[in-house]
């Protein structure tokens, strides 16, 4: 069973994990802040709905690379989706349940591409991936 301390635990971990993870992107977002807050996108528009923004931006185009389509590792072409592959142990321990299988059309190298929702791993692999390719506001 688990108890509040393990709660305590696994999110003093996890914050541990973010602080480690973004760095030195404070000096970044204070001036991003900045700009949103001098040119408000909407109104109401405060300093926390600046910070919000300025982080989802931030997260969104600098932090994350966005693997859609998925290129292949060795040559960086056109990879081809080949199926689902069975998770290795690592995988498994990162939330990889879902992993699938790309093939490369020009050198034959497989891509495995571990579909994620646990936001430790996302800060570990910073790689996701959508319907959309994220475009810039």
């Amino acid at each position: 069973m688990l108890m509040k301390a393990d709660f305590q635990t696994r999110d003093a971990h996890f914050a541990t994990t973010v602080k480690e993870s973004i760095g030195e992107v404070w000096d970044d977002l204070d001036g991003r802040i900045e700009v949103l807050q001098r040119e408000p996108p909407f109104e109401p528009f405060g300093e926390e709905e600046a910070t919000v923004l300025a982080m989802s931006q931030w997260f969104k185009y600098d932090f994350m690379t966005w693997v859609d389509p998925i290129k292949c590792p060795k040559c960086q072409g056109e990879t081809r989706f080949a199926g689902m592959a069975t998770p290795t142990q690592e995988e498994k321990e990162m939330g990889g349940d879902r992993v699938e299988s790309h093939r490369c059309v020009i050198c034959q190298t497989e891509r495995r591409f571990m579909r994620l929702n646990e936001a430790r791993s996302l800060l570990t692999t910073r790689e996701g991936r959508c319907g959309e390719s994220p475009s810039r506001p």
